[in-house]
């Protein structure tokens, strides 16, 4: 999955697959790239495989078995750890 649209703004991977970015009307509001923040995976590829969204966060899959969230307001990225 590439993006989700909730209340008119637009969270979406980016082309290099390591960032997240928000966009409203065709302009960004924030932009963090997950893989910089919570590190490399030490099992699979360092990029984002999927996105849910979940009350106020964009919860993240990366790697094979990495966990992140991002906060919808500010683009706050955090570890959650893996499996």
């Amino acid at each position: 999955m590439r993006g989700i649209e909730l209340n008119r703004i637009v969270y979406f991977v980016e082309k290099d697959l390591q960032s997240v970015a928000a966009y409203k009307s065709g302009k960004q509001i924030w932009r963090t790239n997950v893989i910089s923040v919570c590190g490399k995976p030490s099992i699979g590829k360092p990029e984002i495989r999927h996105i849910k969204y979940s009350r106020s966060k964009l919860l993240v899959t990366f790697g094979k078995h990495n966990f992140a969230e991002v906060d919808i307001a500010s683009g706050k990225a955090m570890f959650l750890g893996s499996d």
